[in-house]
């Protein structure tokens, strides 16, 4: 809200009781990859708790300093399950949960805006990149590159999916699906909303 709060639902879909350690994280991407690091400009409560079988809990978020900045902000709250103890020949697995935390940008949110580029890659492959010049994230659920008559061939990647404001991703895609003209392209965005772009070599 606009003081800076909020709040997310913890729920226990296991069969055992679990704990859970929620820790506050900083979320950049720096030359395409996805960068955390441990903040304290905002802070979880309870940082640390215990939950039986289907049992919920609130935590609750504050952020120290909330006033908004042009360009949105973008943080990480990790709540990492802390298992029972097993015996000797036991195995436990644990999951370790990144949900996302925004701070919306001073004045709203520009026209979305993004930037296609292809350049040669390593090998046979090209490199497709996309350039968030907006000032808040565009979400993007897949790229596919049609085939005439068969089935789009997608290019997409899950851990690519979210170009947060002012940085750039990059995919690998095939050299057979790049011609002179260059590539046509399927953007699928997670509204559901598909955007026709055809990218060609060296160009933005």
């Amino acid at each position: 809200d606009s003081q800076g709060r909020g709040i997310t639902e913890i729920t226990n879909i296991g069969q055992e009781p679990l704990g859970y350690v929620v820790e506050a994280l900083s979320w950049q991407v720096i030359d395409g990859e996805d960068r955390y690091e441990p903040t304290s400009a905002f802070m979880a409560v309870p940082p640390n708790f215990r939950l039986g079988p289907g049992q919920s809990r609130i935590v609750r978020v504050g952020f120290r300093k909330p006033q908004p900045q042009p360009v949105e902000r973008a943080y990480r709250l990790a709540v990492q399950e802390v298992p029972p103890e097993t015996g000797e020949a036991g195995v436990a697995l644990v999951y370790r949960h990144l949900l996302a935390v925004f701070i919306a940008p001073a004045g709203g949110a520009r026209p979305q805006s993004l930037e296609w580029s292809l350049s040669p890659g390593p090998g046979d492959d090209w490199r497709l990149r996309v350039t968030n010049t907006g000032n808040r994230r565009v979400s993007i659920r897949d790229v596919r590159v049609p085939q005439g008559k068969g089935e789009p061939v997608s290019v997409g990647s899950d851990r690519w999916s979210t170009v947060l404001a002012q940085t750039w991703r990059e995919l690998r895609v095939p050299a057979s699906l790049v011609n002179r003209a260059g590539v046509d392209l399927e953007v699928q965005y997670a509204n559901a909303s598909v955007k026709k772009v055809t990218v060609i070599p060296g160009t933005p």
